[in-house]
C-alpha cells in the first residue's frame, strides 16, 4: 500500500464512522454500537501496520522519502486519535456493571 493509499483508507475510515454509529445508539442500543465501532479496531490495525511498512520502505525511495514518511507519520497521528476516541466509546456505552468487572479482572 502507497502513502497515499494508507491515507485514504484512513480517511474513508474516519468518514463518518463514529457519528452515524453513535447517533443511532437510542434506537439500536449501545451495546450495538459500542461493539459496532470497536470491531473498527481490526482494520486500524492493520492500517497501523501498512503506516509501519511504509515508513520502512520509504528510505529505499529517496526521492519521495520525505513525503512518504509525512503521510505515514500523518496516517498513524489520526489512527492514535480514533484509538484514544474508541476508549472513550467503550468506556462510556459499557454498561456499568460489565466496566467494573473488567476494572477488577
Amino acid at each position: 500500500m502507497t502513502g497515499h493509499e494508507v491515507i485514504l483508507e484512513v480517511v474513508r475510515i474516519g468518514k463518518g464512522a463514529g457519528r452515524p454509529r453513535i447517533i443511532s445508539a437510542e434506537v439500536t442500543g449501545e451495546g450495538a454500537v459500542r461493539d459496532s465501532l470497536l470491531a473498527m479496531r481490526a482494520e486500524m490495525a492493520e492500517l497501523r501496520a501498512n503506516a509501519e511498512e511504509l515508513e520502512q520502505q520509504a528510505s529505499t525511495m529517496p526521492h519521495r522519502e520525505k513525503y512518504l514518511l509525512l503521510n505515514a507519520r500523518l496516517a498513524k497521528q489520526v489512527l492514535n486519535a480514533y484509538e484514544r476516541w474508541l476508549d472513550e466509546v467503550d468506556q462510556e456505552l459499557t454498561p456499568k456493571r460489565e466496566s467494573a468487572a473488567r476494572r477488577s479482572a
